[in-house]
């Protein structure tokens, strides 16, 4: 089972998730919260282009 970092579909997601977490920990100080104990179960991705969640999907259903 591969990993989302290791499917070539799934690029833009893995190259966008360090952005992502700066701006996440950019909100968490705004806001005072000390994400440091918390683990997330889930991140959730929104698409606005049928091509592209039918090639998440596809490189999702690769990661298992």
């Amino acid at each position: 089972m591969a990993g989302f970092h290791q499917v070539a579909g799934l690029s833009d997601l893995s190259e966008d998730l360090p952005r992502f977490e700066q701006a996440l920990a950019e909100l968490a100080a705004r806001l005072g919260l000390d994400l440091s104990t918390l683990a997330a179960d889930h991140i959730a991705v929104r698409c606005h282009q049928n091509a592209t969640a039918e090639r998440w999907k596809a490189g999702l259903l690769q990661c298992g």
